[in-house]
């Protein structure tokens, strides 16, 4: 498929991604302002109903990655070479307004920043709705309904963020990420200090998330997660191996 580029985009508006859409990487490379690499050549393609762990040490570049495929760029910038497209639009070749209105209204991401991207004097739901609402994003009532009951939040959603614990805002993070009812979900170390218990209910609803209602979810980890689909190594910015290819 070709990639639409930002004069047709002005034209055609983002609605031509309401259904299902791969994800192409092509030939992407991102420098810091130093000039070093932090990524090298990544081509890949995601696909509707895949579930996608990136794996790597620290510095290996996944997390640069992950923010590049979630149209967050690094540092806000686009990449230094190569394109990324979901289903033919080429996302670094909007306008920063409308990459913004394409992450609010097609992606469910978790990255790592801190207060997981809560707003600390808010209530519980307040902050699973206001992202939403201040970009005037519809919310999925029944996704949000859902991931309050997945998430045990149903008793907490009166109280503010502030004095809740690490894990219960994580739990509010990952809720927040599906309200919107997104095509694609983007999690940098989502499972980082939860229990096993509690990592393994996350990655099953991940699981669950990609394989039974087709959204293609992707996240960074050190481990192989069992429940993936696919795994892709990452070292020294470049794809050291991908289980697609096996």
């Amino acid at each position: 498929m070709p990639i639409v580029r930002t004069n047709q985009l002005v034209a055609q508006s983002l609605e031509s991604l309401a259904g299902p859409f791969d994800i192409r990487l092509d030939k992407v490379g991102v420098e810091d302002s130093n000039g070093e690499s932090l990524l090298s050549d990544i081509s890949l393609n995601f696909r509707p109903g895949e579930f996608v762990a990136f794996r790597g040490e620290n510095g290996s570049g996944k997390s640069v990655l992950a923010n590049i495929i979630a149209a967050k760029g690094f540092r806000d910038e686009a990449p230094t070479q190569g394109s990324v497209s979901y289903g033919g639009v080429d996302v670094y070749s909007l306008p920063k307004a409308e990459r913004t209105k394409l992450r609010s209204e097609w992606l469910g991401i978790v990255l790592q920043k801190s207060e997981f991207g809560l707003v600390p004097n808010l209530t519980v739901m307040r902050n699973l709705r206001f992202a939403a609402n201040f970009r005037c994003v519809d919310i999925d009532e029944d996704a949000l309904t859902d991931a309050i009951d997945y998430y045990d939040l149903g008793g907490l959603l009166n109280k503010p963020i502030k004095p809740l614990s690490g894990g219960v805002k994580r739990r509010i993070s990952y809720a927040k990420a599906e309200v919107t009812n997104p095509r694609v979900i983007v999690m940098d170390e989502p499972a980082a200090a939860l229990s096993p218990q509690a990592a393994d209910k996350l990655h099953y609803r991940l699981y669950s998330l990609a394989a039974y209602r087709g959204k293609t979810v992707i996240i960074v980890s050190h481990e192989r997660e069992p429940v993936a689909q696919r795994t892709i190594e990452v070292s020294q910015g470049s794809i050291l191996s991908d289980t697609a290819d096996l």
